[in-house]
């Protein structure tokens, strides 16, 4: 390529080292009037020179750190944000598409024919969900990528907060804050993992049910989008007002710290599973009454 052969001719030029126009080329281009800026023939001392040196190089080095601790936000932004809406943001694209696959097929009359067979309806429509969501391997990928930037994320906070009470000899009276505070971070990074795997099982929940409410295959995804999208801003508003609202006004009524603190704090969040817990299992009754019973040996469960 011409691009190689002439960076080469670039980065090793010790055949025309010796040449007389290199050399007369090398001497011209160290005086003073072949510089780009002419610093004496602006009529700048040299001390001024100097000092606009300086400034400029530590102007360069705030930039870098700026740009550093930009570089750093901005990651931990995206750790944070990929956490929290990962769940709502891959259930609506696979509650949108399960339902349009089931309502075409049904517009096709090729899922009419495939509840005929002995699984069932609600066994067939699972075993598409499910299909629909390990295609491609993305349900193993992305809650793989998920579960790494959580636990990363957790271990680190946690375990910084653990290393520093062990490594302080020194008896501190915040130190049971400090130590309710690491359980905490554990405690959230359970309710995030559990929150995920709710979501996306709503999502695959909604988009069976989305074909029974709305038989085309672009009605059923708006109505799966509408369905999850409502079920996930409720969820996430309850969780706003325990946690933001409430949570902060009991513990500055009641002046909660420590243990304390941690212990309205893991009630929240057991209410909150508990309240997602039952927004699941009302979908499944649905499921069951409006699409079918599901086998539970496709569920991982033997049958009693």
């Amino acid at each position: 390529m011409i691009t190689f052969k002439l960076w080469r001719g670039l980065r090793f030029t010790s055949v025309i080292h010796a040449h007389p126009i290199f050399k007369q080329t090398l001497r011209l281009r160290h005086r003073p009037e072949n510089a780009i800026l002419r610093w004496d023939a602006l009529g700048i001392p040299k001390w001024v020179r100097q000092i606009v040196r300086y400034l400029f190089l530590a102007l360069l080095t705030l930039l870098f750190v700026f740009l550093i601790y930009l570089m750093v936000f901005l990651v931990f932004l995206y750790v944070i944000l990929s956490l929290l809406f990962s769940g709502a943001f891959w259930g609506l694209q696979w509650a949108m598409g399960i339902a349009g696959m089931i309502a075409r097929g049904r517009e096709r009359g090729t899922q009419d024919l495939l509840a005929l067979t002995p699984p069932g309806p609600g066994s067939v429509a699972w075993m598409i969900a499910c299909a629909y969501i390990h295609a491609d391997q993305a349900f193993r990928s992305r809650t793989r990528r998920f579960r790494v930037l959580l636990w990363a994320l957790v271990i680190a906070t946690a375990g910084t907060i653990f290393l520093s009470l062990i490594l302080d000899q020194t008896p501190s009276p915040y130190a049971l804050n400090f130590l309710s505070a690491g359980i905490g971070v554990i405690l959230t990074g359970l309710a995030l993992h559990f929150e995920l795997m709710a979501s996306l099982v709503s999502a695959v929940l909604v988009g069976m049910l989305a074909p029974t409410v709305a038989s085309r295959q672009v009605e059923a995804s708006l109505v799966a989008m509408a369905m999850f999208t409502g079920i996930q801003i409720g969820y996430l508003f309850l969780a706003y007002v325990m946690l933001f609202i409430a949570l902060p006004q009991l513990s500055h009524q009641f002046a909660l710290e420590g243990f304390s603190l941690l212990s309205v704090y893991g009630l929240f969040l057991a209410c909150l599973i508990g309240i997602r817990e039952g927004v699941t299992r009302l979908l499944m009754i649905m499921t069951r009454r409006r699409v079918g019973e599901i086998d539970e040996s496709l569920l991982g469960v033997a049958p009693v």
